[in-house]
């Protein structure tokens, strides 16, 4: 009798702290949600190898937690009013039990991969970049799905940074000695790495939707290369959280085959 009630009570100590590790988890647990911008103007002909590649880093990169999310958006366009598509989001996988093993993980990444390409497939080239607005929802998808102050979440932007929008930004990336008054309202991105990649990825040549040449993109050199990370730097709050990479990653090879273009 004093065995079973041992036992019971035991039990009922497991079971309490059990649920009290749970609920100190859920509240302690640190946020990694991603996020990426894709620019598909013309300027920037990277197409959609580039978003499979960072897609695929994500995916294939250090296991995420449980909950964790993947928000994809595109720059935004005439049609509208400059403000960025939300093009998916998607739960990153984890493997939640050990009888479903790696396979069925890697399946809903693969899944997560064609479907992406598919939505990437349908987006065509832009005449406008309007890159710091694409950024700023970028941050705020991120936010709404939870990433705080003390989280480790990031935010992909594949593009050139050539930001043709917004004048005051438009007119420090011409003019290097212009007075940087006027910039916007720094972006706030305490908790969220925000890495740039692509801005070497530029046309010589903007063609536009007719098949004409509709103008000449400006030379680029690295005067102009240290103007762009500086500006853009200088629009976070947390400018130490911001990376600049020439090149995004690119898609493993066997994904390179067929990939669509803007």
């Amino acid at each position: 009798m004093h065995l079973r009630m041992l036992i019971g009570t035991l039990a009922g100590f497991a079971s309490v702290g059990f649920v009290a590790w749970r609920v100190h988890d859920m509240h302690h647990r640190i946020i990694c949600n991603i996020g990426i911008v894709a620019d598909p103007s013309a300027s920037h002909p990277g197409g959609c190898s580039s978003l499979q590649g960072i897609a695929e880093e994500i995916l294939g990169g250090h296991p995420m937690p449980a909950g964790s999310w993947l928000a994809v958006l595109a720059i935004g366009e005439e049609s509208t009013s400059n403000e960025p598509r939300l093009l998916a989001r998607y739960p990153i996988p984890v493997n939640r039990r050990i009888m479903e093993g790696p396979t069925t993980s890697l399946k809903r990444k693969q899944q997560i991969l064609d479907d992406l390409k598919l939505r990437c497939g349908e987006l065509h080239p832009t005449m406008v970049s309007p890159i710091f607005q694409g950024v700023s929802q970028g941050l705020a998808e991120l936010r709404g799905l939870g990433c705080a102050n003390d989280s480790d979440c990031k935010l992909w932007v594949d593009s050139d940074l050539e930001e043709n929008t917004v004048s005051t930004i438009k007119t420090v990336l011409e003019h290097p000695d212009s007075k940087r008054l006027g910039l916007p309202t720094r972006l706030e991105n305490e908790g969220i790495h925000v890495a740039f990649c692509g801005l070497a990825v530029t046309a010589g040549r903007i063609i536009g939707p007719s098949g004409r040449e509709v103008r000449k993109a400006r030379p680029r050199d690295p005067s102009h290369d240290d103007n762009l990370r500086r500006t853009w730097a200088a629009l976070f709050t947390k400018p130490e959280l911001v990376t600049f990479d020439p090149y995004c990653p690119g898609p493993r090879p066997s994904g390179e085959t067929g990939s669509p273009k803007y």
